[in-house]
């Protein structure tokens, strides 16, 4: 899905680290923890950079797991 607050896209993608791989990409996606779909918004707790490969592979039912990526933005947040 799209993020349509050009702030919070300019914090979540770009160049950087996949917050599940770490690997380095020069052009991260900005995924949604929980879908806005389910009734979430656009907020930074509910948002984790992924490389595309991460990204593909959770919308496919593969690695990170909807768990994983809670778990992500739990920690980054704090």
């Amino acid at each position: 899905m799209k993020i349509d607050n050009p702030d919070l896209r300019a914090m979540f993608s770009g160049a950087g680290r996949c917050e599940f791989c770490r690997t380095w990409s020069s052009c991260l996606h900005c995924a949604h923890v929980m879908s806005r779909g389910a009734g979430w918004v656009d907020i930074p707790s509910n948002l984790v950079s992924l490389c595309f490969a991460c990204h593909s592979s959770s919308h496919s039912g593969g690695y990170p797991t909807p768990d994983q990526l809670q778990e992500i933005a739990a920690r980054r947040e704090g």
